[in-house]
């Protein structure tokens, strides 16, 4: 069996884009391939409720601004500490902060 892994992966360099890509997959849940929900605020698994109407969801989310503010002034160990800093003080359960966190900035 030959297993073909092909990817489009894209740098993300300019907010642009990754507000292109919030909106992609923000919308993503309502398309016709998927149609998970009528409307994709309410697909729970989306950060869209945070950035559309600052409503926290099911999952912490850092706001892209605050990352890209974070990444440019840190190096990228920085920046993950300081990003799991802020989430285990934002959650209110810290038991649920889990031992190997991954961090994507989209």
């Amino acid at each position: 069996m030959f297993l073909n892994l092909q990817t489009d992966i894209k740098e993300i360099v300019t907010e642009k884009f990754i507000r292109q890509k919030l909106n992609y997959m923000h919308k993503n849940p309502v398309s016709g391939k998927w149609k998970l929900v009528n409307d994709y605020l309410d697909y729970v698994h989306s950060s869209a409720r945070f950035y559309d109407l600052g409503e926290k969801g099911i999952y912490d989310v850092i706001h892209y601004e605050e990352a890209m503010k974070i990444s440019a002034e840190s190096s990228e160990q920085t920046l993950f500490k300081t990003l799991s800093s802020k989430w285990r003080n934002d959650s209110a359960e810290t038991s649920k902060f889990p031992n190997n966190l991954t961090i994507s900035i989209l």
